[in-house]
């Protein structure tokens, strides 16, 4: 057979063959590898199409809904690290099986940082409080240097820890730092952006100064966690991580807006991402109850890392009300109206806090 027409042929089949595929099989509406909503076909409209929007959404959709997506990004992956690059997808392939997050000084927006901080200083005289406390989380990769490859960077959280003590001088700056460096390697996981149980355990201590009640001892709940930084670079050389999880008393109960979840999500370990066994994600609002019999209240302004360090302040608090400022729609005012006198806590990983532009919702 003529070579021209072979070409022709193998070049026909690299276009249709995809298409085929595309049409024949149903759009799928979430990545688990990437925990996220993928795109759906857009509408075509005369404004759409004139301004140029039509034309991006439908390439995003084409790009979210591309078959075998996953198997062509571990196959981009692949080559890149065979050629060298050890900075894939927003993670380093680390060493020691580590894939930390990419967090350079030059990706951080100080400004805003310091707007969160003036934020956070509001928030806090304006609550009644009677403490408020800052946990700033430094990223595993700025605590554990000797795991990125090498000639690699990541921001000083020190530096930001600094900056904090200077805007709130009323507020408590918890140096986490010092703390997660001493529990080890283990302080985060390999193959996600949180922290471990270890650095769970070693915050907890530096939050509590030490004298905190919790006595119990973790329980492995899963050990094929694959997280958010493997999903960055899909390296199949990665080994999965174990999850453990803190038990509490049998009188510990969960409401999340205003419906009753568990503390642990056993439907977890079915699921991609099994961070989400610690109430099964994130909300608004969650309300734990049912904890030490003393009648303190903790109210947790926070991200994602401290959902697996709440169960431990059941504890030391009867109530615990962790508040999300990305999912938030209530009044602030009113939750530290009704209980005066709490310990505020705000607990944030440090790059969050220089993009977080949700705190100014809680001064509404």
């Amino acid at each position: 057979m003529n070579k021209k027409i072979i070409y022709a042929v193998v070049f026909f089949l690299c276009l249709a063959v995809p298409l085929a595929a595309h049409l024949i099989a149903p759009d799928r509406t979430f990545s688990d590898n990437e925990n996220r909503t993928l795109a759906k076909m857009p509408r075509a409209t005369a404004k759409g199409v004139f301004s140029g929007k039509f034309q991006s959404d439908l390439e995003t959709y084409l790009t979210d809904q591309f078959p075998l997506r996953d198997g062509a990004a571990a196959a981009v992956s692949a080559i890149r690290k065979a050629a060298g690059r050890r900075d894939i997808g927003g993670a380093y392939i680390g060493r020691g099986g580590y894939y930390p997050e990419v967090h350079r000084e030059e990706d951080l927006d100080r400004e805003k940082y310091a707007k969160n901080l003036a934020l956070i200083k509001k928030i806090g005289e304006r609550s009644g409080a009677g403490s408020v406390k800052l946990m700033l989380v430094p990223c595993a990769g700025s605590v554990m240097r000797d795991k990125l490859p090498l000639f690699a960077s990541s921001y000083d959280p020190e530096s930001y820890c600094e900056m904090a003590r200077d805007a709130l001088p009323g507020a408590e700056v918890i140096d986490l730092c010092s703390a997660l460096r001493e529990a080890g390697d283990g302080a985060f996981y390999r193959t996600d952006h949180h922290w471990s149980a270890s650095g769970v355990l070693a915050a907890y201590r530096a939050l509590t100064r030490g004298a905190g009640a919790y006595s119990g001892e973790p329980e492995l709940f899963s050990d094929s966690f694959l997280g958010t930084t493997y999903s960055k670079v899909l390296d199949p050389a990665a080994a999965p991580d174990e999850v453990y999880i803190f038990p509490v008393a049998d009188s510990v109960t969960a409401e999340a807006d205003g419906r009753e979840i568990p503390v642990y999500d056993a439907d977890a370990a079915t699921r991609k991402d099994k961070y989400t066994v610690f109430f099964g994600g994130n909300y608004g609002t969650v309300t734990v109850t049912g904890g030490a019999d003393n009648g303190k209240v903790a109210v947790v302004v926070k991200d994602s890392f401290a959902n697996s360090l709440a169960p431990l302040l059941t504890a030391d608090y009867g109530t615990v009300i962790l508040i999300d400022p990305r999912y938030f729609a209530g009044s602030f005012d009113s939750v530290t109206a009704a209980h005066p006198g709490c310990d505020l806590i705000f607990l944030f990983e440090i790059s969050g806090l220089c993009e977080n532009g949700d705190l100014a919702k809680l001064l509404m």
